[in-house]
């Protein structure tokens, strides 16, 4: 059985420096879950646009 957890009440301090960071969004903290999502969302976007990786269009004349 694992031992209990002990806590403690956060100073103002560090309250402030966690709101700061939430507020913020760290970028170093991403979940990697969370990256794979954006970049799915992006690539349909793309499609939908019908952008290519390169940013250009793509081409309808053959």
């Amino acid at each position: 059985m694992a031992e209990p957890v002990r806590v403690r009440r956060l100073t103002d301090q560090e309250g402030q420096k966690l709101q700061q960071i939430v507020r913020r969004g760290s970028t170093n903290a991403r979940h990697p879950d969370v990256l794979a999502a954006q970049r799915k969302e992006r690539a349909r976007i793309r499609s939908e646009k019908g952008i290519r990786w390169g940013g250009r269009p793509f081409s309808t004349a053959v």
